[in-house]
Formats: structure tokens, sequence, C-alpha cells
């Protein structure tokens, strides 16, 4: 996921999907990883689930580890598309951002650009599917674009008491009138494997 490398499917027909085959295995063909969480399993076992869209068929293979670099300059090309989104509220986030004057909870790092300083609002509880973590200012920290990125991807997570836990040390700075709900948190700390 994090490499945006493709991942190819072969569904087998003992799983109960209407796409698998009737007997034997079938090549389904390659997916993208677009989300990855962990969670407990049927027999109780800490597994871990991902979220892949089908991305077409793609019968170049190159050996792990080759990397081949094309120095040539490709023709520009306009493709129509359609994209499916969950639409936030940009409100919010620029609510939350404000009331720390675009500060990171984590790090205390404030970005300064030719605009203005910049900082993301980052949901702990992530809006899209399958997680559906609601767009409300309980559900959104401010945070800069590093520890945004080691948050989504559970490098650190936050304890009720806001202390973190993970690869990071310290506390999230909270204003008084910042609310975050817990169970979020819990959320959080529960789909990347801290107890």
């Amino acid at each position: 996921m994090n490499e945006g490398l493709p991942v190819r499917v072969i569904r087998g027909h003992k799983h109960k999907s209407t796409f698998s085959p009737s007997s034997g295995y079938e090549y389904a063909g390659l997916f993208s990883v677009v989300d990855a969480w962990e969670s407990i399993g049927k027999s109780g076992f800490k597994i871990c689930r991902v979220e892949l869209i089908h991305s077409g068929n793609n019968d170049q293979r190159k050996s792990i580890g080759q990397i081949e670099l094309d120095h040539g300059v490709s023709q520009r090309e306009i493709k129509v598309s359609t994209i499916l989104r969950v639409v936030r509220d940009s409100k919010k986030a620029l609510d939350i951002k404000r009331l720390y004057n675009y500060e990171c909870q984590v790090c205390g790092t404030a970005i300064k650009t030719k605009s203005g300083l910049y900082a993301e609002g980052a949901h702990i509880k992530p809006h899209g599917r399958p997680h559906d973590g609601d767009d409300s200012i309980s559900n959104l920290i401010c945070l800069c674009p590093n520890c945004h990125v080691m948050f989504d991807k559970g490098t650190f997570s936050i304890n009720n008491d806001l202390s973190l836990i993970g690869h990071l040390s310290g506390s999230l700075t909270v204003d008084e009138s910042h609310k975050i709900d817990r169970k979020n948190l819990e959320y959080h700390r529960i789909s990347h494997g801290y107890k």
C-alpha cells in the first residue's frame, strides 16, 4: 500500500462470493490496496485486513528489488475520469486548525508557507469505508503532514489520557474547548494493534 504496488488476486471455489469460480481457482487480476487495519478474526487472533480496488490487468512483471528508471520524457496525456469520494466538512477541519494556530498537536510544528501557516485536519477514526468515522470536531485533531501520515499508518496512537504510544512519546496537546471522543481514540488503537 505504501509503495503503491498492485496485488495479484486469485479466487478459490471454497470462498463464498458471487465472484468465486464454481471449481478450482481463478485469476481475478490486479488490485490496489487502498486501506489496511488490524482486527480480531473469528478464531480470536489478530489479523490484518485490507481494502482492495480492482486496477486492471498488467502482464509486466519485474523482479523484486529491481528498479528501472525511465529517463525519457513522457507525452502529456489527458484522461477523463470519475472519482467517488467521501465529502468532508472542510469548515470543521479549518476550525480545528485555527483553534491550534496551525500547530501540530503532537510535535508543536507550525509550517510556514508563502501563503501562511499550514497544518492538516486529521480524523482519529477514519472517515471512509470500512471505518465510517464521523466528520465532527470530536473526531478531528490538528497535525503536521509528517505526524498525520504516521498517525494514519499506526506509527503511534493516543491513549485515553492523551499520552502517545508507539514510536512517539509525550502527550497530545488539547485545548479545553476541544472535546475529543475517547471511543474514536480506542478505535484507532485497536485498529493499529495497540492494547
